[in-house]
């Protein structure tokens, strides 16, 4: 059987092969990560709080009680008869709970319109005393005004005598265009 490839074909084939190898194993060899790249993800990370992991798990042991107590309950209960009637019973009970809720509910947006009803009604007789005491200082004001503004009509006629109807004399203008010889 004949070789396609030549001798020469052969050694540039392996030595390609081998440099790629190479190649390869260094890419992939881990790199290390740089000491304040690390050191500034950890700062960045959140502290852990040691109460809010108490809670939850807390909450997580709660849940799995709850479901070991429901896994035994229904390991207790007598095997189920009637399917369609257990399953009435339980959109009952749903449907009494949810009425509740919807009672309590509506319980409340009552009360919440009741106060925004007084809250709406407090803000108007406010605004009713804020205008009603706005208006007198206002009036107050107006009079001071006219009374500095008389006072300041009288100092200006004591300085300077009015001369009512007289024409003041002005010199002519030049005119643009026109050029004096």
């Amino acid at each position: 059987m004949v070789s396609k490839f030549s001798d020469a074909d052969r050694e540039r084939i392996m030595a390609t092969s081998s440099a790629l190898l190479q190649q390869r194993d260094q890419q992939s060899a881990p790199i290390e990560p740089d000491p304040e790249q690390l050191l500034c993800e950890a700062l960045q990370a959140p502290v852990p709080d040691a109460i809010a992991q108490w809670r939850r798990e807390g909450e997580e042991f709660d849940a799995r009680c709850a479901r070991e107590r429901r896994r035994r309950e229904r390991r207790a209960e007598p095997a189920p008869v009637d399917v369609e009637a257990r399953i009435m019973a339980l959109v009952e009970q749903r449907i009494e709970a949810l009425s509740a809720e919807v009672a309590g509910v509506r319980n409340d947006v009552h009360d919440i319109a009741a106060a925004c009803s007084h809250a709406v009604e407090q803000i108007n007789n406010a605004l009713d005393d804020l205008s009603a005491v706005a208006r007198a200082p206002a009036k107050a004001i107006d009079e001071r005004i006219e009374a500095m503004f008389s006072q300041l009509e009288r100092k200006l006629d004591e300085i300077v005598p009015r001369h009512a109807g007289e024409v003041i004399e002005l010199p002519p203008l030049p005119l643009r265009g026109s050029r004096a010889n």
